[in-house]
Formats: structure tokens, C-alpha cells, sequence
């Protein structure tokens, strides 16, 4: 098992889908709503920015990717 430094750990906020810098979370209408987690391991850091599109963090991601899983979640909203 390998481990990375806490220095390693900092985290990235990319920009939304309402262009900020901010977690908005799921926005659906009453009822059941499947979504899904991406997650990549990477052979490198990145080093973008705060703020980065999903499209910026994507075309640096290519050829880096070792592997990847998705984790498929549901999520239920009541009115």
C-alpha cells in the first residue's frame, strides 16, 4: 500500500456548471435521481489551478491516467 504525504492531499475546487468556484450539488426534481462519482488515479500531480474547468482538468488528465472506477449513487429528493 502506498501513502501520500498530507502535503499531496489538497484539494482542487473546479469551476461549476454556474461557473463559481463552489460545490452546488444535485438539483432534480421529486423523486430518484442516479448520478455518478468518477475517479481517476494518476501517474502525476497536475498542478492547475483553482477554478479549472472540467475540460482544462480532462485534456491534462490525458495520457496520465493509470486507472479509473466509477461509483454509481442514487439520490432521492422529497417536496
Amino acid at each position: 500500500t502506498l501513502a501520500l504525504p498530507a502535503a499531496d492531499l489538497q484539494p482542487l475546487m473546479g469551476t461549476n456548471d454556474h461557473g463559481h468556484a463552489a460545490y452546488t450539488g444535485p438539483c432534480h426534481g421529486k423523486g430518484a435521481q442516479k448520478l455518478a462519482f468518477r475517479i481517476f488515479a494518476l501517474d502525476t500531480k497536475l498542478g492547475l489551478p483553482q477554478g479549472v474547468t472540467k475540460e482544462e482538468i480532462v485534456r491534462a488528465m490525458n495520457g496520465h491516467i493509470i486507472d479509473a472506477a466509477e461509483l454509481p449513487v442514487y439520490h432521492f429528493f422529497r417536496l
